[in-house]
């Protein structure tokens, strides 16, 4: 079974390099604060933040929309609104370059923190996601969207301010059938990351339980597989640890120790025939020296190719 397998990088030569140095199919892109100058609602045209020149030739598959600092991942609400629209489009112009070098569709990963029910009675919301989302499909033919599941909480990792997020279900599966349907197209879809549904399996489980007079839902991963089966563009697959929040907790590289974990899942990958590719979306202690890509990866090809050389491989590290 061929799966095309993808790393998560800067867009910077040094760290996409030490993933090719190991092996990729392509490289997913995590845009960070390139695009801001000085403060939100004031963005850069790519050609000021990044060289592409030299940067163009890079097997870029997948554009990640921006982790801002202080700010959080910005969401597709966000960057559909006046101020922020720029954003949205320089990250969908960006993602079409690659395409374009590349003859092929890049992924624009976007996430949601709104369950769909608030998003069609929150005034125009839905509208300007519609409008922004078809404006951006037929200015950048290269591109498809993927609207990623989140975990329930923020603030719990940096010792803030608690604070609930939804979409940690399947509202993401909702807003991509509808945008389908309206726009009407393919090119939009989902993001299933496996980390993410394990949090809100955790947490939700818990209120469930406090709460104590009905069963709770169904957040197994069996069920983020089958919710999403329809709509999937690409895994994000990694582990949790602990709280599942903060360094070493979070998008934790799956070991020797945890492999039947992954390989549970990619089992649920082959039940419901999926053949998107799968992002190792991993942290590193270095990302010059990304040792957990190169772990997660060897069981990933293990699995998949059964060559049984898992262990020897992982202990030559």
């Amino acid at each position: 079974m061929s799966i095309e397998i993808y790393a998560k990088a800067a867009l910077q030569h040094d760290q996409i390099d030490a993933k090719k140095s190991i092996g990729c199919n392509g490289i997913e892109i995590q845009l960070l604060g390139e695009l801001i100058d000085g403060f939100l609602g004031h963005y850069k045209n790519i050609e000021d933040a990044f060289d592409m020149e030299s940067l163009i030739d890079e097997p870029v598959s997948v554009v990640h929309a921006p982790i801002l600092s202080g700010v959080g991942d910005m969401t597709i609400e966000q960057m559909c609104d006046m101020g922020d629209c720029k954003l949205f489009y320089e990250t969908c112009r960006l993602a079409n370059m690659f395409g374009e070098r590349q003859n092929k569709m890049i992924t624009v990963v976007v996430h949601s923190e709104t369950f769909m029910g608030f998003i069609q009675g929150l005034g125009d919301t839905l509208d300007r996601i519609v409008s922004h989302t078809l404006t951006a499909l037929k200015a950048y033919p290269y591109i498809k969207i993927g609207i990623e599941n989140v975990s329930p909480l923020r603030g719990i990792g940096k010792g803030g301010s608690l604070h609930l997020a939804n979409n940690f279900k399947f509202d993401n599966v909702d807003l991509a059938k509808y945008l389908r349907e309206n726009l009407p197209t393919k090119r939009v879809g989902t993001v299933l990351d496996t980390c993410h549904a394990m949090l809100a399996k955790k947490y939700i489980d818990c209120l469930y339980k406090e709460v104590g007079d009905r069963e709770p839902e169904d957040l197994s991963m069996e069920a983020y597989f089958k919710e999403n089966q329809e709509t999937i563009f690409l895994i994000h697959l990694c582990d949790i640890h602990g709280s599942g929040y903060g360094k070493g907790r979070h998008g934790v590289p799956f070991t020797l120790e945890t492999a039947s974990k992954c390989r549970d899942i990619l089992r649920l990958y082959k039940k419901y025939n999926y053949n998107c590719p799968i992002t190792l979306e991993v942290e590193e202690t270095d990302f010059l020296d990304p040792q957990g890509y190169a772990q997660t990866k060897i069981i990933v090809d293990d699995f998949f190719n059964s060559n049984n050389i898992m262990v020897n491989a992982i202990n030559r590290l």
